[in-house]
C-alpha cells in the first residue's frame, strides 16, 4: 500500500514515496547506510524482513517496491513465502536499470506475493510487475516526466483513479515543482480518507514519507509518522559515478 511519484527537474531527479501500512505492523527503523554488494546504499529498514521498500545507492540508482493487489496464485509445493522487502537491497547491488532488469530475471517470483518494482537512474527508468507466478519486464524508458503509481490492499483499481485525478489536476495547473509534488503527497480529504494520498482508515494509515533527491549527491529524507514522536531523518551519500556511465 503506497503512493509513488517521481520527476526530473533540470537534471535533478526527485522521488517521493508515501508508505501505507497496517496499524499493527511494527514501526520501521530510520534509514541507514548499508552495504549492497560492492556499493553503499541508504534505506529505511523493515524489522520484519530486514529489507526495505525504497533505497538509493552510491552510483545514484534508486529502487522502489510497491505491493500489488493482483490475486495470489496457488504456491508451488515446497515454495516457502519470502518477504518482498528483500528485493530492493538485491537490485541496489547493481549500477544501472539494465543490470537491475537482468538481475530481476533471476528472481523466483513464486516465492513472493505480487509486486511492482520501479528502478530509476538520473535520466531513465525501468519497471517490472509480478503476479506471483511470472515477472513482466517493461522496456527501459527515458524522459522522466512527472509520473505517479499507487497501490492498496483495498485494490489498486480502487485507489489509483482518485489519486491520479488529483495528480493530473496539479499537473494541469502549471509547472510541476518540489512544492507541487509535496502538496500531492500531503493530500488528505476527511470525506474520503481511505482514498487520500495521505491515507487513513481503521486498520491502516500512511506511516512514512521518503523523499530522495539525486543531484551531485544522493539525499534521503525520511519522515516517520507512525511513532508517538514523529521523526525526520536525513542522510546523504556521495555519488561515485553517474549511472549514465555505469550503464554503458
Amino acid at each position: 500500500m503506497c503512493t509513488l511519484t517521481f520527476a526530473s527537474f533540470s537534471g535533478r531527479l526527485r522521488v517521493v514515496f508515501n508508505r501505507d501500512e497496517q496499524r499493527t505492523r511494527p514501526i520501521a527503523l530510520p534509514p541507514r547506510i548499508v552495504q549492497t554488494g560492492s556499493l553503499s546504499s541508504i534505506m529505511p529498514i523493515d524489522p520484519m524482513s530486514e529489507g526495505t521498500w525504497i533505497g538509493v545507492n552510491s552510483v545514484g540508482l534508486i529502487a522502489c517496491l510497491l505491493n500489488s493487489s493482483a490475486p495470489i496464485p496457488p504456491r508451488a509445493s515446497g515454495n516457502s513465502p519470502q518477504s518482498r522487502g528483500t528485493i530492493v537491497p538485491k537490485l541496489l547491488s547493481t549500477s544501472s536499470c539494465l543490470q537491475a532488469a537482468e538481475l530481476a530475471q533471476e528472481l523466483d517470483v513464486s516465492h513472493f506475493a505480487p509486486f511492482k518494482i520501479i528502478v530509476l537512474e538520473r535520466y531513465r527508468w525501468w519497471m517490472a510487475q509480478s503476479d506471483g507466478a511470472s515477472l513482466y519486464n517493461h522496456d527501459i524508458r527515458g524522459h522522466l516526466e512527472p509520473l505517479m503509481f499507487a497501490s492498496s490492499g483495498l485494490g489498486d483499481e480502487l485507489v489509483d483513479p482518485p489519486r491520479r485525478r488529483i495528480f493530473e489536476t496539479l499537473l494541469e495547473r502549471g509547472q510541476f515543482t518540489d512544492d507541487v509534488q509535496d502538496t500531492f503527497h500531503a493530500q488528505h480529504s476527511p470525506q474520503s480518507a481511505h482514498l487520500s494520498v495521505l491515507m487513513s482508515r481503521e486498520d491502516a494509515r500512511t506511516v512514512s514519507r521518503t523523499t530522495i533527491e539525486l543531484a551531485s549527491t544522493a539525499t534521503m529524507r525520511y519522515e516517520d509518522f507512525a511513532g508517538d514522536i514523529p521523526l525526520d531523518t536525513r542522510l546523504e551519500l556521495p555519488i561515485v559515478r553517474t549511472t549514465s556511465v555505469a550503464s554503458h
